[in-house]
């Protein structure tokens, strides 16, 4: 008689597991779909002005990312992608999301050195900035402050996030045993298990480090060290003529500012133009309520485009948005099925162009009834 391998049957179960986590994770993430049409369309139909209209940009952009990890769960071939990304701007937003649910006895202050840029999975880090605020607001019984500032050091090329709280802080022995890995200060929060065990893989993941300082009475500190990669010293070209038409280039060549500004500025248009999708796009999540129209560009290649446009998209679908590119026009045109897209054919004729910009933008200033 055969003898039943343990070792098959395990791996049976495990496979079965396997399968039904990447079942679910793939229904919740067809309901968080759901949910961003859902909330797209409110946006749409919300005025900018209004102050749920920030709220609903901050819920579709927390969804977009816990869809972005549900997906981590059934991709199993799905990486913890990292690229240049605006440090700044997703501590910014992390805190603004974090807000929404903090308790009015505690505070938060939070002082942001802006452009500092580093290579990270945005969705990552956020998480473990949000873990660490939640952590803070925990360690909290009653009243407090909590304190987060994000610097950087040029002469050590480093990034340093420092979160600091007014709780109850810990003791040496305390954090003797949290470096060590599976501790628990309390039963709900952070450290608990595999939570701040979490935060440190995301954080070597990222070649970032974490140390904590706490005094039992006084409260604690949690400083993130990150490589840095850049500054963005110069700012995105713009020359403010009317605060009411701000256009937003995207033009990674930066062989369009320079020949179009002139025309816009004649038409009292504002032009900020970035030479990074990345960037552009981290910047328009925090600015989109100053944008009235996005142009994005490219030169030679039309993927980026194709690529990046629901992108922005998703952040204000309200925004109209142009794209053009020399070598791609057929298949731009072929885009422009969709609400709110304009196909501008190459070569463009600049001041043909002002007048189709300023015609979009009083179009979206007085829409037809």
């Amino acid at each position: 008689m055969k003898k039943a391998d343990p070792q098959g049957s395990t791996n049976e179960c495990d496979r079965e597991e396997s399968s039904r986590i990447r079942s679910l994770a793939h229904d919740i993430n067809n309901s968080l779909m759901s949910c961003t049409g859902a909330l797209q369309s409110l946006l749409r139909n919300t005025e900018k002005s209004s102050s749920n209209y920030k709220r609903l940009k901050l819920l579709l952009s927390g969804i977009s990312d816990a869809s972005e990890l549900v997906k981590q769960l059934y991709d199993t071939t799905r990486g913890l992608n990292q690229k240049l990304v605006n440090l700044s701007a997703i501590t910014e937003e992390a805190c603004q999301f974090f807000k929404e649910s903090l308790r009015k006895e505690v505070s938060l202050h939070f002082k942001l050195e802006a452009g500092i840029c580093v290579n990270a999975n945005s969705v990552q880090l956020k998480r473990v900035i949000l873990n660490l605020l939640v952590n803070a607001e925990q360690a909290i019984s009653e009243s407090g402050k909590i304190t987060l500032e994000l610097s950087s050091h040029e002469e050590e090329n480093r990034a340093e996030l420092v979160i600091t709280d007014t709780g109850c802080g810990m003791s040496e022995e305390t954090l003797f045993k949290i470096d060590k890995g599976a501790y628990s200060t309390k039963g709900t929060g952070l450290i608990r298990g595999q939570g701040l065990t979490n935060v440190r893989k995301i954080l070597e993941s990222h070649d970032a480090t974490l140390h904590i300082t706490s005094k039992e009475g006084i409260g604690s500190s949690f400083s993130l060290d990150f490589p840095l990669v850049s500054l963005l010293t110069r700012k995105p070209e713009t020359t403010i003529i009317s605060e009411n038409a701000n256009i937003l280039l995207v033009d990674p060549d930066e062989s369009l500012h320079s020949s179009l500004s002139p025309f816009l500025q004649q038409a009292e248009i504002n032009i900020t133009s970035f030479a990074s999708f990345e960037l552009a796009y981290d910047w328009y999540a925090q600015q989109s309520d100053k944008i009235a129209l996005i142009f994005l560009y490219g030169k030679s290649d039309c993927e980026n485009i194709l690529e990046w446009f629901p992108k922005f998209q998703s952040i204000d679908p309200t925004s109209p948005v142009i794209i053009s590119s020399p070598h791609c026009n057929k298949t731009l045109t072929s885009a422009t099925g969709q609400k709110g897209l304009h196909c501008f054919s190459w070569p463009l004729n600049f001041p043909e162009t002002t007048k189709m910009i300023t015609d979009i933008l009083g179009s979206e200033q007085h829409p037809q009834s």
